[in-house]
Parts: structure tokens; sequence; C-alpha cells
């Protein structure tokens, strides 16, 4: 009891930068520590000083694992940080990190979610550069094999492209 004490007092410890032991942890991509902190009472919604939670943190670095665990022990997948207004699905597809952007969308994050400029997480990994993150969805309708003349007149449908994680 009294270890179990100790360490639940020691969740709540943060350096100067206000960053905590599980945020160290998502950083670190220990998924078993940040569980069992989170477990122990860690606030998985804790911002550091710079406006990050430890998924913030879990999805800039790639931490699939983490970013499962985290949202299992109930962190907002959709947190918007104090200082863009981005969640953990922003980070994600602005770092690249399609094994993050996976995860969290498993975990429900949302495509259309915008930070404090109007961006979505396409958007940012857009502007970064990360096409490898960036893919068409599927053509709704299967081509025809009708001559053009014979076939309806149709107008082309509206493609827009989203975030998803790179297939085979």
């Amino acid at each position: 009891a009294v270890a179990h004490a100790a360490a639940a007092a020691g969740c709540a410890q943060e350096t100067s930068a206000g960053t905590a032991a599980v945020h160290f942890a998502a950083a670190a991509g220990q998924a078993a520590t940040c569980s069992l902190l989170a477990a122990l009472g860690a606030d998985v919604d804790k911002e550091t000083a710079g406006g990050f939670t430890a998924l913030h943190i879990a999805a800039s670095g790639n931490q699939s694992a983490c970013i499962h665990a985290l949202a299992r022990m109930r962190a907002k997948v959709d947190y918007q940080d104090s200082r863009h207004y981005a969640g953990p699905l922003h980070w994600a597809a602005r770092g690249g990190h399609i094994d993050a952007v996976k995860a969290l969308l498993e975990e429900g994050a949302t495509l259309e979610l915008r930070d404090r400029a109007g961006n979505t997480p396409l958007m940012w990994a857009a502007k970064h550069g990360n096409t490898r993150v960036v893919r068409p969805p599927p053509h709704p309708c299967p081509r025809r094999t009708a001559p053009h003349h014979t076939a309806p007149r149709r107008t082309a449908p509206q493609r827009s492209a989203a975030v998803v994680w790179r297939g085979p």
C-alpha cells in the first residue's frame, strides 16, 4: 500500500516545463508504462508547458502502441493543444507518421478537426510535404467499357483526398 501511494504521488511530479512521467513514457514508446501510470492516477490529458498531451507526444513520435494504450486509458484522441489548437492527428500527419495516423483513426480521431487557423490534418500533411500519408479515396463507380457516344453523360464525382495510412 505504501509503495502504491508513493508511485501514485510520483505520477503527479513534473519538470519545470510541465513534463510528467506519462509524457516521457509516451515519447519513449513505453505503452505498458503509459498504462501503468494512468492506472496509478496520472492525468493522460495533462498538457506540458508547450501545450502537448502524452497523446500529442506519442503521435509526434509515431508511437502507435502508446496511442492505443493512452486511448484505452481514456485519453481524448481529439484533444486540441493550447498553442495551435491542433489534435494529435495533426501532429502525426505533419510528421508523416503513417502508423500513428492509422492508430489515431482506429481510435476514433476526427479527420475534419480544424486547428486555430482552420487547417485539417490533411492540410498539415500537405503543407509539410508528407504526401505518403495522403491518398485519394477509391473511385466510387467502376469504369464503363461502352463506347463514349453510347455511355450516358455524367459529371465526374468530386474527389477529395483524405489522411490515411499507406496500404499494400
